[in-house]
């Protein structure tokens, strides 16, 4: 009792029932090499989006250590005012000594 139907009686009727059972697995196979072509085909489209990414990652790593350099260095040169405290201990010093020399004149 195939999918709740009687098997048929005469040999004709068997035939027929063979033959539409063989039509429907000729086409489950057909739809198999479908979807096995359709999942290798993906397969390869995929590998190729993991190669882009793999690449795009190994790039952007470089930009990425090259940013940080120039964030290294902005900061090395925001925080870098030893030559401005040299400039005001010299302009501090010079009116200091101007101030002492006005005195004792």
């Amino acid at each position: 009792m195939p999918n709740g139907k009687e098997i048929p009686a005469t040999h004709k009727d068997l035939q027929d029932f063979k033959d539409s059972e063989v039509a429907k697995i000729n086409e489950l196979e057909k739809s198999m090499t479908k979807m096995e072509s359709i999942t290798m085909a993906s397969q390869r489209h995929i590998a190729r989006i993991n190669e882009d990414i793999s690449k795009s990652r190994a790039e952007h790593k470089g930009m990425n250590e090259s940013i940080n350099i120039l964030y290294t260095k902005v900061a090395e040169i925001g925080t870098d005012v030893g030559w401005l405290k040299k400039f005001f201990w010299v302009v501090a010093t010079a009116s200091i000594g101007s101030l002492v020399a006005i005195l004792f004149k």
